[in-house]
């Protein structure tokens, strides 16, 4: 037998009842002795883009906004994570401020850090210039003049259940002309860039996520 194709692993646990069919146990210890058939890559893995808008996802999970809860992850070019943000008030005003959202009274946009932002500020000084953003919601206006403003090159989005809002707009217009690259849910670019193509998630799963992001 060829050993560059034997393999020990534990008798215990989801990877020997995977294995169950495939082996037999050894006398002498008590692993379990297979050959090539757990030797090969799993094609099944989670892919980068998927594990990025992951850790986006799992980031939103920390806002403390009762209603709409969002997450960014920002990537650099050797596939990184550089910073990750949600939406949150100030530091040090947690709990003393409103997250009402009725905009002709005092709300929370007065006052709430988005979480494009916040990723930015947690990159500890880090260089965002040729970077990817991950965020679970298309950025608003305030947001993409950070991102163009940074260099970030590339935003990959979960939702854009906004992009009738006119600051929602303005913020695709911005993006656009600066040349950044666009990746929808649907795994498209909808914006000029380079060609690079991602793999973002499908509507499916947008579908499956909708509830971090209830309305603004």
């Amino acid at each position: 037998m060829d050993n560059s194709s034997v393999a020990f692993v534990p008798t215990h646990g989801p990877i020997s009842q995977s294995i169950k069919n495939e082996s037999r146990l050894c006398d002498s210890c008590p692993l379990v002795f297979y050959t090539s058939v757990l030797t090969r890559r799993r094609d099944d893995y989670l892919k980068d883009s998927k594990y990025f808008m992951a850790v986006a996802l799992l980031a939103a999970k920390r806002s403390e906004d009762p209603n709409t809860q969002v997450g960014a992850c920002i990537v650099n070019q050797e596939n990184k994570i550089v910073g990750i943000g949600h939406n949150q008030m100030p530091n040090g005003c947690d709990g003393k401020l409103t997250w009402a959202r009725d905009r002709t009274k005092d709300n929370k946009h007065l006052y709430v850090c988005h979480a494009e932002l916040n990723a930015i500020m947690n990159t500890n000084g880090a260089d965002v210039k040729g970077c990817s953003m991950y965020v679970t919601l298309f950025p608003c206006n305030e947001c993409a003049k950070l991102i163009i403003q940074g260099g970030i090159k590339e935003v990959i989005y979960l939702s854009d259940m906004y992009e009738d809002r006119d600051e929602f707009k303005a913020s695709k217009s911005m993006l656009e002309l600066v040349g950044a690259c666009i990746v929808n849910q649907e795994n498209k670019i909808v914006g000029i860039g380079h060609n690079q193509m991602l793999n973002g998630y499908d509507d499916e799963e947008a579908e499956d996520n909708k509830h971090l992001y209830g309305e603004i």
